[in-house]
C-alpha cells in the first residue's frame, strides 16, 4: 500500500486531509432534528409521512445536491494538494543507437554477388540516428566508437571487415546495454548464428530490454547447403588428422591439397570423413580445391616445429654405460632431435647446449666456475635438468626447491596437468628427500606429505627442473622415454602442438609487449588476439590459427527472428508519469462556482 502511495502521489501525505471529508458526513448525517408537536387535525398524514421516511438517510444523501458538490470538491482539493501522477503514452525520440554488427565468420558466406557481411552493412546504415556506438561482435567483442554522428559512422561501418571466429552476440549485447541509458536503441544485424558456448543472446535481448532499451533485430542471409569445410584437426606427433563435413544433400568427392600433395575423399550427404596424415616439419596449409558459398573453412594451418639438433650435455661422475645411467641414456638415445655428450667433472665445458643434465656427480668434484657457468647458460636460454642425490643442495645451484629433510616411500600425486606428465603414472618411490619449494616454482608432482617431487622454475631465459625420484621403477615404464622428451621440449620452450595449432578467437597473454607478425601485418601488443585463419609469429614460435567450427560452418540453419519495434521515424511511444494536480484543481473550482449557482437558485443570498 505504501509503495502504491509513494509511487502515485507526489506528496500523500495530504491524503489525511480525506478525513475532514467523512467527518463532514458524519455531522450532516447526526445533525440535531427539530421537535415535533401532534396535531389532531394532521395525525393521519404524519404517521404515512413517517412510513415513508423511515430508511431514507441515503436517499436523502443522495438528493442533497449542495452536499455532494462540497464533497467532491474537498476531495478535489485534497487530491490535488497530494499531486498525484499518471502514466500516459508519448511520442519519443530515439537519443542513442549501438550497432552491433556480427562479424564471425559465417558473415563470410557469399550469396550471389555480396557476403552477409555487405548485407549487413547496409541495413545497418539505415538505423544510424544523431549518436550511435558500434560494436563488431565475432568471438570477442569489440567496441570500436562511441558518440559517432551519422556521417562517421557510415564511415566507420564502411572500413569495416568480419573477423574469422564464431559469434557471441550475447556478450556483444551485454557490452551495448552497459553503455546505453533508457530511450536509447540496440540494433542488432546477424545471421543469428550462434556458435559460442553458453552464450545466449535471447536472454542477453531480454535484460537490455528490462533496462529500457529498445532492441531491433534484422537478420541477413537464407540457408546455404553448398558448402563442404574442414571443421576439424588434430595437430600432434608422429601423425595429424583433420575432418571434413559435407553440408551438401548428395554425395561429394573432396579434392585435397595437402602440402602439394593431392588426394581425393569422398564424404557422404551431410557425413563426415577423417583424413590422417604424418606430421610434416614447419608450416603445412591443407587446402580443399573445391569452391563453395564459404571459402573460409576450404583451408587450415598445421604448425609444427622445424627440424633442430638439440645439444645435450650429461654431466655425471658414473661411466655412460654404468647402470646408473643406462635408462637416462636408453631414453635420450630414442630422440632422434638430440646430440647426447657426457663430461665428467671436474673438467666440464657448458658452453653451446640447450640442455644440461645433473646426475650422479660428485659434489667436490663440480667447481665452482662451472657451476656459475651453468647458472649463466640458463639464464641465457639453456635448461638445467637437476636429478635429487647426496650433495645436490650444497652446489648453490638456482634450483626450483631446497632441501629440509629425507623421507620414506610415497606414491607420486600428479598435480599439474602439463603436457609433458599427461597419461604418465609414475607409481612409487621407495625414498625421497623432503624439500620446499621455491616462491616462483611450479609443483608438477609431489608426495603424501606435499613435498615437490617434480618441479620447475623460469630463471632468466631458460628453465630449471628438479627430479625428485629416487631408486623408482618408472624408469623401467615405457613412458620413460616419453617423458623424457616431452619433458625436454618444454624447457626449451616447445609447447605442444596443439598449445601451437589454435582455433580462431583465442588470446595469449604475454607480460610485456611481444612483436606479432600475423595474416594482416607485424604489430607490437601484450595480447595477442588470433582473428584471422593463417599463421602468426611470436620470436622463434609459430603459431596457426583456424576456424575449425562445425556449427559457424553450418549455413544451412533457417533462423526465425522476429524483428522487434521497427522506427522509420526514429521515434516511439513510451510511457511517462505526467503530473495532474492544476487539472483537479481547475474541477475543484468549477464545482465550487456550480455550488454557488446552486446556492443563488435557492434564494440563500
Amino acid at each position: 500500500m505504501i509503495d502504491f502511495l509513494t509511487s502515485t502521489f507526489i506528496s500523500p501525505l495530504w491524503l489525511v486531509t480525506l478525513l475532514f471529508a467523512l467527518i463532514t458526513l458524519i455531522l450532516y448525517l447526526i445533525r440535531p432534528r427539530p421537535k415535533k408537536q401532534d396535531i389532531p387535525a394532521l395525525m393521519f398524514i404524519v404517521k404515512e409521512s413517517e412510513r415513508a421516511k423511515s430508511g431514507s438517510w441515503l436517499k436523502k444523501l443522495l438528493l442533497d445536491p449542495l452536499l455532494l458538490l462540497q464533497l467532491a470538491t474537498l476531495i478535489l482539493l485534497t487530491l490535488a494538494l497530494a499531486q498525484p501522477i499518471i502514466q500516459v503514452n508519448q511520442k519519443a525520440t530515439i537519443d542513442k543507437t549501438a550497432i552491433i554488427l556480427d562479424g564471425s565468420a559465417s558473415m563470410l558466406a557469399r550469396e550471389g554477388t555480396s557476403t552477409r557481411f555487405d548485407q549487413a552493412k547496409n541495413i545497418a546504415q539505415d538505423y544510424l540516428t544523431s549518436k550511435n556506438f558500434i560494436i563488431l561482435a565475432g568471438d570477442v567483442a569489440l567496441a570500436l566508437d562511441d558518440d559517432l554522428s551519422r556521417l562517421e559512422a557510415k564511415d566507420v561501418l564502411a572500413s569495416l571487415e568480419p573477423t574469422h571466429t564464431r559469434t557471441n552476440l550475447a556478450e556483444a549485447i551485454d557490452l551495448a546495454a552497459a553503455n546505453l541509458g533508457k530511450g536509447s536503441q540496440i540494433v542488432i544485424v546477424s545471421d543469428f548464428i550462434e556458435t559460442k558456448l553458453h552464450a545466449d543472446y535471447l536472454s542477453a535481448i531480454a535484460k537490455a530490454k528490462a533496462q529500457g532499451i529498445h532492441v531491433i533485430t534484422k537478420r541477413v542471409g537464407s540457408p546455404i547447403t553448398n558448402n563442404v569445410g574442414i571443421i576439424a584437426m588434430q595437430a600432434g606427433l608422429p601423425t595429424s588428422a583433420i575432418q571434413i563435413k559435407n553440408y551438401k544433400e548428395e554425395e561429394t568427392t573432396v579434392h585435397l591439397d595437402l602440402a602439394g600433395l593431392e588426394q581425393n575423399v569422398e564424404v557422404p550427404a551431410k557425413g563426415t570423413e577423417v583424413v590422417e596424415f604424418e606430421t610434416p616439419r614447419g608450416i603445412t596449409k591443407i587446402r580443399i580445391k573445391d569452391s563453395d558459398a564459404f571459402p573460409i573453412d576450404n583451408e587450415v594451418y598445421l604448425s609444427n616445429y622445424p627440424e633442430k639438433t638439440i645439444r645435450v650435455l650429461v654431466i655425471s661422475n658414473e661411466e655412460e654405460d654404468s647402470q646408473s645411467l643406462k635408462y637416462l641414456k636408453t631414453a635420450l638415445d630414442v630422440n632422434e632431435e638430440l646430440t647426447v655428450e657426457y663430461q665428467t667433472p671436474p673438467k666440464v665445458d657448458v658452453n653451446g647446449y640447450d640442455v644440461i643434465i645433473i646426475k650422479d656427480v660428485n659434489p667436490t668434484a663440480l667447481l665452482p666456475r662451472t657451476i656459475k657457468e651453468i647458472t649463466q647458460q640458463v639464464e641465457q636460454g639453456a635448461a638445467l635438468i637437476a636429478f635429487a642425490q647426496p650433495g645436490l643442495f650444497s652446489l648453490n645451484l638456482p634450483l626450483p626447491v631446497t632441501y629440509k629433510d629425507q623421507g620414506g616411500q610415497t606414491p607420486v600425486i600428479v598435480l599439474e596437468t602439463l603436457g609433458f606428465v599427461r597419461d604418465i603414472n609414475f607409481g612409487m618411490v621407495p625414498s625421497h628427500m623432503i624439500v620446499e619449494k621455491d616462491p616462483q616454482a611450479v609443483v608438477i608432482a609431489q608426495s603424501e606429505e606435499e613435498s615437490p617431487l617434480i618441479a620447475y622454475k623460469d630463471v632468466g631465459e631458460g628453465r630449471v627442473l628438479y627430479y625428485g625420484l629416487q631408486n623408482d621403477e618408472f624408469h623401467l615404464d615405457i613412458y620413460y622415454p616419453i617423458f623424457w622428451k616431452r619433458a625436454i621440449d618444454f624447457l626449451i620452450g616447445r609447447e605442444e602442438l596443439s598449445r601451437i595449432n589454435l582455433r580462431t578467437g583465442a588470446l595469449l597473454n604475454f607480460a610485456s609487449p611481444v612483436q606479432v607478425k600475423t595474416p594482416t601485418g607485424t604489430k607490437t601488443t601484450q595480447i595477442v588476439y588470433f582473428d584471422r585463419v593463417g599463421t602468426y609469429q611470436i620470436g622463434d614460435t609459430t603459431y596457426s590459427a583456424n576456424l575449425l567450427s562445425e556449427k559457424e560452418s553450418d549455413l544451412t540453419k533457417d533462423v526465425d527472428v522476429s524483428e522487434e519495434m521497427i522506427f522509420s521515424t526514429k521515434e516511439y511511444e513510451d510511457k511517462v508519469p505526467k503530473e495532474i494536480a492544476n487539472t483537479l484543481l481547475i474541477l475543484a473550482l468549477f464545482l465550487a462556482g456550480i455550488e454557488v449557482l446552486v446556492l443563488k437558485l435557492r434564494g440563500e443570498f
